[in-house]
C-alpha cells in the first residue's frame, strides 16, 4: 500500500476493528466473577493486545508507512524536550537506551519542530526520515 490516502483509511479501519475488539474484551474480562485481585494488570494487558491480534500488527506496520509518508509542517521547538542528534538517538536505542515506553521524539529540521513523530521501534524497522538530521525527545 503505497498511497498516502489509501495507508490512511486502512489505519481507520484498524482503529475502529481494534477498538471494538478491545471492547469486546473488556466486557468479557470484567463481566469475570473472579475477584479483580486475582488478575494481573499484566495479564489484562496482554489480554487486549492478542484480542486484536493480526490487525494490531498490520495498523502498528501501516502507522509506521504513514509517518514516512506524511506531508512535514515545521513549529516553533518548544522550550522542554531534549534535542538531539538523529546518529546520537539511533546509537542510544541500539545500545538500549530508549525503547517506546520511555517516549516518543519528533523530527527537527532547521530548528523547527516537525509534525512527525519517530520511536524508538522505527529504527529497528529501519523506518527513519532521511531528509531529516536531529530530533526531539520527550521522555514519558
Amino acid at each position: 500500500m503505497e498511497n498516502y490516502e489509501e495507508i490512511l483509511e486502512r489505519i481507520s479501519i484498524l482503529d475502529k476493528i481494534c477498538d471494538d475488539k478491545i471492547e469486546a474484551f473488556d466486557k468479557l474480562w470484567f463481566s469475570n466473577t473472579e475477584p479483580f485481585n486475582e488478575k494481573s494488570f499484566d495479564d489484562y494487558s496482554k489480554g487486549r493486545i492478542q484480542a486484536c491480534g493480526e490487525d494490531l500488527k498490520e495498523l502498528i506496520t501501516l502507522e509506521r508507512q504513514e509517518r514516512m509518508l506524511r506531508p512535514i509542517i515545521l513549529a516553533e521547538l518548544p522550550t522542554y524536550g531534549d534535542v538531539m542528534s538523529l546518529a546520537d538517538f539511533i546509537d542510544c536505542v541500539n545500545c538500549g537506551g530508549f525503547i517506546d515506553y520511555d517516549g516518543y521524539g519528533h523530527y527537527v529540521k532547521n530548528g523547527m519542530e516537525s509534525n512527525i513523530e519517530i520511536f524508538p521501534s522505527d529504527i529497528k524497522f529501519f523506518m527513519i526520515r532521511p531528509e531529516f538530521d536531529t530530533i526531539i525527545w520527550y521522555n514519558r
